[in-house]
């Protein structure tokens, strides 16, 4: 049984760890500097747009 105790729960086989596919793997890194202010607006912006903070600057830069 993976995940918990209702039937289905967890995460799915072959998403996560070592037997994750390499496309669903993100292995880039990039580091951007802004002021605090710059941090917690975007921070705002993603949580408003349902995203975490790095989705939605991939996403709004990609304009997907």
């Amino acid at each position: 049984m993976r995940g918990g105790k209702r039937e289905g729960a967890g995460r799915p086989a072959g998403t996560t760890g070592p037997y994750k596919a390499d496309e669903l793997k993100k292995d880039g890194r990039i580091v951007i500097a802004c002021t605090r202010s710059e941090m917690e607006q975007i921070k705002e912006l993603a949580k408003q747009a349902g995203k975490n903070t790095s989705r939605f600057i991939v996403d709004t830069i990609l304009k997907k």
